[in-house]
């Protein structure tokens, strides 16, 4: 019998690199903008963990992304097999042991359903979310107005946003009236809310699915010409304003240009697609804007900062 590979690790470690990883003193938060455990800084870094793979992207780094077990190797400054033998003990395997085809063979199907359980935990909170944002939305909302705290701060208009009428508690924590609202869509409906104080604060009902949400600032999307996706509501609104012929969307955070981005581009095959980055200290608005345009067949350009 051959000995533990890479591969049998890999497969071992699915679904469990954010433990691994803290596991050997990385300190790393799921899916949110961080520093990063090996170059610092405030928001550089980002663990997105795609298909469980413990995937993540800095804009500082060298290389600046891959999957867990190049992280290990590269904070650690080690070569792959022996960032290997350091996560090996974590996921109960000895590099230096011949495979138990039988044992293998278990820990996959333990980590494939336990990923299975995972995915429906998340998809009953996203459910339970949708329904709770509909009833914030129509119990609790009205058509924003455009004296609203926040869009008087960004000088720009509502574009079919919403805000409170009155204090709700949201995430367990009060929201005063005259928040300002923004839907969440994906192709199945309204999934979530955003929440934008006055001050800019902005936070998400929790569960919701925000990855591929969108906004439309527009009555319809056209089926060619130019569309524009960016991240915040005010770059959009901003960028709206300014063009009033053009169509807008709006998709919540650097993250889900790419997915934003893909869709537009299925429906609207023949539309010109311009991303708009966010102009930020980290750079990440960039670098997922560049890979929007790239995955959709468009184009970027980086407005002023509002």
């Amino acid at each position: 019998m051959s000995r533990n590979t890479i591969t049998s690790l890999m497969a071992v470690a699915n679904g469990r690199w954010l433990s691994i990883l803290n596991g050997l003193g990385l300190s790393i938060c799921g899916h949110k903008h961080q520093s990063c455990p090996v170059c610092g800084g405030k928001d550089r870094f980002r663990f997105d963990d795609k298909d469980g793979r413990g995937t993540w992207f800095c804009n500082q780094c060298e290389p600046n992304c891959g999957d867990g077990l190049a992280l290990v190797s590269h904070a650690f400054g080690v070569k792959p097999y022996q960032a290997a033998c350091m996560v090996a003990p974590l996921v109960g395997l000895d590099m230096g042991q011949t495979i138990d085809e039988t044992k293998l063979a278990q820990q996959q199907q333990r980590a494939e359903a336990q990923q299975r359980q995972q995915q429906q935990q998340v998809l009953i909170k996203q459910q339970q979310a949708a329904k709770l944002a509909s009833d914030i939305a129509r119990k609790y909302c009205q058509i924003a107005m455009p004296d609203n705290g926040y869009l008087q701060t960004k000088n720009v208009k509502p574009f079919g946003s919403l805000q409170l009428k009155q204090t709700v508690k949201v995430n367990g924590k009060p929201l005063d009236a005259g928040t300002l609202v923004i839907p969440v869509f994906t192709l199945i409906g309204l999934s979530s809310l955003q929440f934008i104080t006055a001050d800019g604060r902005k936070t998400f009902l929790a569960g919701g699915q925000i990855k591929g949400g969108m906004f439309p600032l527009c009555d319809r999307v056209i089926a060619d010409g130019v569309i524009y996706i960016g991240e915040g509501f005010a770059t959009c609104a901003a960028v709206a304003e300014d063009r009033p012929l053009s169509h807008v969307i709006c998709a919540f955070n650097a993250g889900g240009l790419v997915g934003v981005a893909l869709a537009v581009r299925r429906s609207r095959p023949h539309a010109e697609i311009i991303i708009l980055a966010d102009n930020d200290r980290s750079g990440a608005g960039e670098h997922y804007a560049k890979m929007a345009a790239i995955a959709a067949n468009g184009s970027y350009i980086m407005p002023r900062a509002c």
